[in-house]
């Protein structure tokens, strides 16, 4: 062990002994704490068990799902094939780049393959990691969820009079009753402002208005013909309207999510969302994330003591309170601010207006649209509504007295204001006159504030910072037990160890809230010695480094081979290695492949598509099935 080693233990010995009496265990995770039951529902203590296993957590097979491992090794073979095939070919580059990189997303319908017997050491590479990859599967593995609770999992799903919904802004799992959480959204979807309910379902009727314009603008040479193909969809549905329990407020009221996957506008949107970046990302307020703040904010020093006010404040449902008007004056002003314009300004503003036009949902059986803001859900979502709040914030800039920093973070403002709290109530009134439908909720303080997952804290004169949740977060990281590769279970406290060197200033901070990331990982199944040696290396890395973006190189070139993840899988990204010495054999396949494929995992389906998506899918599919 080197001296920073030894020093590192020293110093997370002293702050673990300094902070073990006043942690008590209350940061422990209690399964109570994780799953909260809103319903009249009894759970059964299995059923609790079930569920604090989190969101996240993958249950594996009580067998190994090998045609599924066939079907992904098929699809690598052919990815192989094809790249051999074309190596030699030119690449035909005739679109322009927002052609190439909208369109490459959209997956080609072409099953071709090439045969085999082409190149000797290519099949033989393909034969061979396929043959071990099969034959090295396990034959048996330790469930990760007992009989018992395969058994109240299914009792969960098939129980109609509850809903089971993700915490808003936490990490606990909420238990509904059916009918309260339906009648809660309805009694959302009344406002007659932001939704309008329609007897039928509009899908074909936007598909076909959607066409209308993608055509023309095709026929017009306004926009790249493989682009045209991948804005209109192949099979739209309406979207589908979702609530999550605010349960850090009074009464638990909803946040509605309205989910564009599926629908006709959803490309469109996407197309649109990203010309509006360029705008958005040169706003002088824009915070990206904790990291750009915690940049914005770290040289803050002599601040008056007795002056200084740290306030922030929240807009109070900024998605669907945006008026539309004013937003597309706004996103006018956006588009005539891009440098690359290779799609005409009209044009975008045109596909703008018709995802607002168009954002058609269905709940229950029942067709609505929304007539006013945007939807959380939609993909132009959260750049439509920073491109207005860009314009709301300069009307802001015009009251007469402003503050020494003003930061946001789309819905979230931050500053620190020193004239006094007089007019910082008047400089809140100001900002609630600029527009009736956009309200803020001011906090202030003269020592210390939140904002996102930080703690702003005013000391002396200066700024330092801590990190925050809130209380109801119950911190439910993903389970020991889940069927996840092992590399993604040792990133976590790595991780999060980075987090907490990058927003607390200083060691005493850092210790603190380690300790407590330490109580919270085991109550997650990690045992202390696995924690604190992946924590090691969080503990080393300074505060200046963890601050600094840094920026992953591409692994260009590399075939993925993509895999469903299975404890029962054998070792592959060693199996894919050790058999690059056959492709080598060939001076053409060393050519063609210059690296060994990269394996990528996808994962298995967790608690949140089987109980919290399946479920609510299992429900509409019901409603549709019903006469209406």
């Amino acid at each position: 062990m080197n001296e920073d080693s030894k020093k590192t233990d020293t110093r997370y010995k002293k702050y673990k002994r300094r902070y073990k009496k006043k942690d008590n265990g209350l940061n422990r995770i209690d399964n109570k704490s994780v799953v909260i039951n809103l319903s009249k529902k009894d759970l059964t203590k299995k059923q609790i068990n079930l569920l604090s296993k989190g969101e996240t957590f993958v249950p594996n097979n009580r067998k190994p799902d090998v045609p599924n491992i066939m079907c992904e090794l098929k699809e690598w073979k052919r990815r192989m094939r094809l790249r051999e095939f074309f190596y030699d070919s030119q690449r035909e580059n005739n679109d322009n780049e927002v052609s190439e990189e909208w369109c490459d997303k959209k997956k080609s319908n072409s099953c071709f393959t090439p045969n085999s017997g082409r190149d000797k050491c290519l099949d033989a590479y393909i034969d061979a990691v396929k043959e071990e990859i099969l034959k090295g599967m396990k034959k048996k593995e330790v469930h990760n969820i007992s009989r018992l609770e395969e058994i109240a999992m299914k009792d969960l799903l098939e129980d109609g009079t509850i809903v089971i919904r993700p915490a808003d802004k936490g990490s606990g799992i909420v238990i509904l009753d059916s009918d309260k959480y339906n009648e809660d959204i309805e009694n959302e979807l009344k406002d007659a402002s932001t939704y309008k309910h329609v007897s039928e379902d509009p899908t074909a009727m936007i598909l076909k208005t959607t066409k209308k314009l993608i055509n023309r603008m095709d026929k017009d040479r306004t926009l790249p013909k493989r682009l045209s193909q991948y804005l209109i969809p192949d099979s739209p549905r309406p979207g589908q309207i979702k609530g999550n329990p605010k349960i850090h407020k009074p009464d638990n009221p909803l946040r509605l999510i309205i989910s564009g996957i599926g629908t006709v506008t959803e490309q469109v949107a996407e197309l649109a969302e990203k010309e509006l970046d360029e705008f958005v990302i040169n706003t002088p307020s824009y915070i990206k994330d904790t990291s750009h703040f915690l940049n914005e904010i770290k040289d803050i020093k002599n601040l008056p003591n007795k002056n200084a006010i740290l306030f922030c404040f929240d807009v109070e449902k900024l998605y669907p309170s945006i008026p539309k008007n004013d937003g597309l004056e706004a996103c006018k002003e956006a588009l005539a601010y891009r440098k690359s314009k290779q799609i005409p300004d009209e044009e975008i503003l045109n596909m703008i207006q018709l995802v607002l036009e168009n954002n058609n949902f269905e709940h229950n059986g029942k067709h609505y649209i929304q007539v006013d803001g945007t939807a959380i859900g939609s993909k132009l979502g959260k750049n439509y509504a920073c491109t207005y709040m860009r314009i709301w914030d300069r009307k802001l800039s015009e009251f007469r007295l402003q503050p020494l920093i003003y930061k946001r973070f789309i819905d979230d403002g931050f500053g620190i204001w020193t004239h006094g709290i007089e007019t910082l109530q008047q400089f809140t009134e100001y900002a609630n006159n600029i527009h009736s439908k956009i309200n803020i909720k001011l906090r202030h303080s003269h020592k210390q504030i939140e904002f996102l997952d930080t703690l702003v804290i005013l000391e002396n004169g200066n700024i330092e910072t801590d990190f925050y949740s809130k209380e109801t977060d119950t911190h439910i990281y993903l389970h020991k037990d889940s069927d996840h590769p092992r590399n993604t279970k040792q990133a976590i406290p790595h991780g999060l160890g980075i987090r907490l060197k990058r927003i607390c200033s200083d060691d005493n901070k850092y210790y603190k809230q380690r300790s407590l990331l330490g109580e919270q990982l085991k109550s997650r199944g990690y045992k202390t010695e696995w924690i604190n040696r992946h924590l090691k290396r969080a503990d080393q890395t300074s505060r200046k480094e963890a601050l600094e973006k840094k920026n992953k190189p591409m692994d260009q070139g590399r075939i993925p081979l993509v895999l469903t993840y299975s404890s029962y899988l054998p070792d592959t990204h060693k199996i894919v290695k050790k058999n690059m010495s056959i492709l080598q054999k060939s001076k053409r396949m060393t050519d063609v492949f210059r690296s060994p494929p990269i394996v990528a995992y996808k994962r298995s389906k967790n608690f949140r598509d089987i109980l919290i998506h399946g479920k609510l899918k299992k429900k509409e599919r019901h409603n549709t099935e019903q006469p209406l």
